[in-house]
C-alpha cells in the first residue's frame, strides 16, 4: 500500500495551488465549449437586452426570480460583448472566489487539512455545474459564504464592522436567490444556543436584511404566483423526494453522495473541531432542507436539489474533517477511501460534461438555413421561438403564416421542452393542410422536420428501404451545410458537399409525440413515447410556454 501514501502529499499547500489553477483552466473550457441550455437562454432573454430595467422586468416573471444576477450578467455582457463564455463569467468568478472564503473559514474554525475541502468544493459535480452555467446560485453561493464568515468573525469579535458585512452579504443573497436565506436562518440557530444575546442582534440585522427584500417581494410575489400555477409542476413529498435529494445532493449520484454523508456524520461525531463550530456545521447542514420543503409546500413549487447548494461548504468541512480523522486513524484505509470518492466525482463531472442534451445555438443555425429558401418555420409551441431566434434573430420574420394552405415547404420543430398536447397539435395542423409527409433529424435537441404539401403521383405509404427520397422524389429545395454534429443534417441533391441526408419517416401519428425525461428539472431529452408516460401532476417537467423554472 506504499504507492498509495503518496495521495496525502496532494493536500498540501503547492499541489493545492496547483489544482486551483487546473480548476480556472476547468471552468474556462466548460464555459467555452459546453453549450447554453434552457434556463441560461432564458435568463439571457432578458439580460441581452440593452435596457437594464427589461434584465429586472424579465427576472420577476420567474418563479422566486430576483434582479441581482441578471443585472451582474447583464453588465458583464454589455461591457464584454455577448458569447456563452462571457455570460458564464459572474459565475465562474463567483465560484473562484467561494474557493478562497471557504479557505477564510476552514481557518476560522481551524480545520485541521483545509486543502482537502477545498479540493472537495472544487470537484463536487453540482457545485462545478453552477459555477459553469450563466445562473446565479454560484453568485449566491459565494454571498452566504461571505455571511458565514462574518458570523464567525461576529462570534468572536461582535463590532459594528461585521453586521455591517453581514448585512450586505444577506441582502445581496437575499437579491440573488431568495433560498439563501435559509441558511442565514441556521445562523440565527446556531447562535440561539452560542450566545442568545448576539443571537438577537443578528436577528434584527435579518430583520433589516428582510425589509430591504420587502418591495421587490411586494412587487414580484404576483408574477411569482402565476409562474408556477401555469408550470403545471405541483410540489410532491414523497420517499422518492428524499431519495433523490439524497442522490442528488453532491451532484454525483449515490457513488459521491453517500461516501461524502458518511464522512460528513463521522466528521461530526468524532472530529477534532471545537464543539460549537460542530453545532454551526451540523446546523448549516440540517436546517435549510428543511425550510426549503416547507416553503415549495407553501408556493407549492417543486423540490430542486440546487435550492440546497448552500449547505454544500458546510458538508464538505464536516466530509474533510472525517476523511482526515479516517486517514489519521487507518492511513491505507482513509487514503482509499478519499481517492475513491474523489474518482467518483470525476466520473460525476465527466458524465455530466459527455451527456449529450441541448444546443439551442445549433438548432438555431439549422433552422434558419433551412427556412432559407422558400419554406417557413414553424415551432411547437410558437413560444420556444424566442429561444431560437435569441441565436439567430432573422427566425422571427420567417415564421409560418396561420394559413398554410400557400405555403409549399414547412419546417418544422419540436424542442426538447415541447409537450406531447403541443406536438399533437402541430401535427394535426399539418395534416389538415395536406402535408403527409417529412424528412427528419435532431440538431441540438431539436426534432427538425422538413414536409411538403403532397402532391398527385407520390407514395403516401413509406416504403421499407432507405432511399432518401424514395417516397417523395424530386428534388428537395432546402440547402442546408454540415455541422459538427453526430446527428444527421438535413440535405439535398442539390448541394456539391459530401453530406448525410436524413433517412425520411412518416408524419408522426396525432397520438404520438416527442416526450421528454427529467432528473431535478435539470436536463431532458427526447424519446419516442405515448403521452400517456406523462402522468396527470407527474414528476416530468412540462413547459409552461418558455418559463419553466428558474428563479427558486
Amino acid at each position: 500500500m506504499k504507492s498509495l501514501l503518496p495521495v496525502v502529499s496532494l493536500f498540501r499547500p503547492w499541489p493545492v495551488v496547483l489544482v486551483v489553477l487546473a480548476y480556472c483552466v476547468l471552468l474556462a473550457a466548460l464555459m467555452a465549449q459546453t453549450p447554453l441550455w434552457l434556463d441560461e437562454v432564458l435568463q439571457l432573454l432578458g439580460t441581452s437586452s440593452a435596457d437594464p430595467a427589461r434584465a429586472v422586468s424579465w427576472s420577476a416573471q420567474n418563479a422566486g426570480g430576483v434582479p441581482l444576477g441578471y443585472l451582474v450578467q447583464w453588465a458583464f455582457i454589455h461591457a464584454l460583448g455577448q458569447s456563452p463564455l462571457i455570460a458564464r463569467l459572474p459565475s465562474a468568478l463567483a465560484g473562484l472566489l467561494s474557493v478562497f472564503v471557504l479557505l477564510r473559514i476552514c481557518r476560522a474554525i481551524a480545520l485541521p487539512r483545509p486543502s482537502i475541502a477545498l479540493i472537495l468544493f472544487m470537484i463536487l459535480p453540482l457545485q462545478l455545474r453552477y459555477a459553469v452555467e450563466a445562473r446565479p446560485y454560484s453568485l449566491a453561493l459565494l454571498f452566504t459564504l461571505l455571511a458565514t464568515e462574518a458570523v464567525l468573525r461576529l462570534r468572536r469579535d461582535p463590532r459594528i464592522l461585521y453586521f455591517v458585512i453581514y448585512l450586505s452579504a444577506a441582502t445581496a443573497a437575499l437579491y440573488t436567490q431568495p433560498y439563501s436565506g435559509f441558511l442565514l436562518a441556521a445562523h440565527v440557530c446556531w447562535l440561539m444556543r452560542e450566545n442568545r444575546a448576539l443571537a438577537l442582534k443578528l436577528s434584527a440585522t435579518l430583520a433589516v436584511s428582510l425589509a430591504a427584500f420587502a418591495p421587490w417581494y411586494l412587487y414580484a410575489h404576483n408574477f411569482w404566483a402565476e409562474a408556477v400555477e401555469s408550470s403545471g409542476v405541483q410540489f410532491r413529498c414523497e420517499p422518492a423526494t428524499l431519495l433523490m435529494a439524497v442522490r442528488e445532493i453532491s451532484g454525483g449520484g449515490y457513488a459521491v453522495s453517500i461516501p461524502l454523508i458518511i464522512l460528513a456524520v463521522c466528521g461530526v461525531v468524532r472530529g477534532n473541531l471545537e464543539a460549537e463550530h460542530k453545532r454551526l456545521l451540523a446546523a448549516a447542514v440540517l436546517v435549510p432542507p428543511v425550510c426549503v420543503l416547507a416553503a415549495d409546500a407553501w408556493f407549492g413549487y417543486f423540490f430542486a436539489i440546487r435550492q440546497l447548494i448552500f449547505i454544500l461548504p458546510a458538508l464538505v468541512i464536516l466530509a474533510a474533517e472525517g476523511s482526515r480523522l479516517l486517514i489519521v486513524q487507518h492511513r491505507q484505509l482513509g487514503t482509499i477511501a478519499l481517492t475513491l470518492l474523489l474518482l467518483a466525482a470525476t466520473a460525476g463531472n465527466f458524465r455530466h460534461i459527455r451527456t449529450k442534451g441541448e444546443n439551442w445555438a445549433l438548432a438555431a443555425s439549422v433552422l434558419k438555413l433551412a427556412t432559407d429558401s422558400r419554406a417557413c418555420a414553424l415551432v411547437a409551441p410558437r413560444a420556444h421561438l424566442a429561444l431560437y431566434s435569441h441565436f439567430q434573430p432573422g427566425l422571427a420574420s420567417r415564421t409560418c403564416l396561420a394559413d398554410l394552405t400557400r405555403q409549399p415547404v414547412v419546417i418544422a420543430a419540436t424542442s426538447p421542452y415541447t409537450t406531447p398536447s403541443e406536438a399533437r397539435r402541430l401535427w394535426q395542423q399539418l395534416s389538415d393542410a395536406g402535408f403527409e409527409s417529412s424528412y427528419h433529424t435532431r440538431a441540438g435537441g431539436t426534432n427538425i422536420y422538413v414536409l411538403r404539401r403532397q402532391t398527385p403521383g407520390t407514395l403516401t405509404r413509406w416504403p421499407n428501404d432507405l432511399g432518401p427520397l424514395a417516397a417523395n422524389p424530386g428534388p428537395l429545395t432546402v440547402p442546408l451545410r454540415t455541422f459538427a454534429a453526430r446527428s444527421p443534417i438535413l440535405t439535398s441533391e442539390a448541394n456539391h458537399v459530401s453530406q448525410i441526408i436524413a433517412v425520411p419517416r412518416p408524419l408522426p401519428r396525432p397520438h404520438h409525440a416527442p416526450c421528454c425525461s427529467t432528473v431535478d428539472g435539470q436536463r431532458r431529452y427526447d424519446s419516442w413515447n405515448s403521452p400517456g408516460s406523462f402522468p396527470a401532476g407527474g414528476t416530468g417537467r412540462q413547459s409552461r410556454d418558455f418559463q419553466p423554472d428558474h428563479g427558486l
